[in-house]
């Protein structure tokens, strides 16, 4: 049933990828609410391999409390594992709506204001090789629903 779906749009493609990631639970604030966000911000990061363990230990033990302390309900921390070389993490955070994303970001109010965030920023830079942010919406509509 799928086949000739898949056919069609691969004619469309220019390039695909297929990535594999595995949530890292101790860095992530899982949602109980069944409903996928409209809006999500993705940031994609690859980190330097010797500061892999200083990098899930920042995230664990500053991210996580600032985003809980700013009531981020929903954020996960995601560590590929197929499809692209090099220790990469994304997270995955949902964002209210378009104009929210030109507001103060509440982790930084969390992370004890813009001076302080500045400085843990400038901390991670060290470790990180590349880094970007991507912006997926959600459509509904636009689901391809299998029945079963």
């Amino acid at each position: 049933e799928l086949a000739p779906l898949r056919a069609r749009t691969r004619q469309c493609l220019e390039r695909m990828d297929r990535i594999f990631d595995v949530i890292v639970p101790e860095c992530s604030i899982r949602s109980s609410n069944p409903e996928l966000p409209s809006l999500v911000s993705v940031s994609r990061r690859r980190i330097r391999p010797e500061h892999i363990d200083d990098y899930i230990q920042a995230v664990k033990t500053e991210i996580v409390p600032a985003m809980k302390k700013a009531e981020i309900r929903m954020s996960l921390l995601t560590r590929t594992v197929f499809g692209e070389p090099g220790p990469v993490y994304r997270r995955t955070t949902p964002v209210k709506s378009w104009a929210a994303m030109d507001e103060a970001e509440p982790l930084t109010a969390a992370m004890g204001g813009p001076a302080a965030m500045q400085k843990f920023v400038a901390r991670l830079n060290p470790w990180i090789l590349e880094t970007e942010t991507q912006v997926y919406s959600h459509v509904p509509e636009l689901d391809y629903k299998v029945s079963v």
